[in-house]
């Protein structure tokens, strides 16, 4: 990730850790964990503005199950017409933290009010 990454993660926070470990340190820091999967909410629908853990699965096993029982919010990538395919992990993760940078950068008022659980 961090060579991939063209100097990305010099600005960005990065873990590997165990799903209990990231699910711990989430709620010790009052973050809602947002995970990515084909059956959220459109990206563009739900507030990413304010800090979350942002979890994007690997390509063969996708998001582990105790971080999808703990998740607050689901996101999908809206592909815009029907395509029976899912993105790289790369690919998600760079859409999704375009659109939480973009979300953050014009302050969208409309998004505020997704509710995390």
């Amino acid at each position: 990730v961090i060579r991939a990454s063209a100097g990305a993660t010099e600005y960005m926070h990065t873990v590997a850790a165990e799903a209990d470990e990231l699910i711990a340190a989430a709620r010790a820091n009052g973050l809602p964990i947002a995970i990515a999967a084909p059956d959220g909410q459109p990206m563009h629908e739900v507030d990413l503005t304010g800090p979350l853990l942002l979890v994007i699965g690997g390509e063969k096993r996708g998001v582990a199950r105790p971080l999808q029982q703990a998740a607050a919010v689901r996101v999908s990538i809206p592909y815009g017409r029907e395509f029976p395919q899912a993105l790289g992990t790369a690919a998600a993760a760079a859409v999704l933290g375009f659109e939480v940078a973009r979300q953050r950068r014009t302050g969208n008022d409309e998004l505020r009010t997704t509710n995390y659980e």
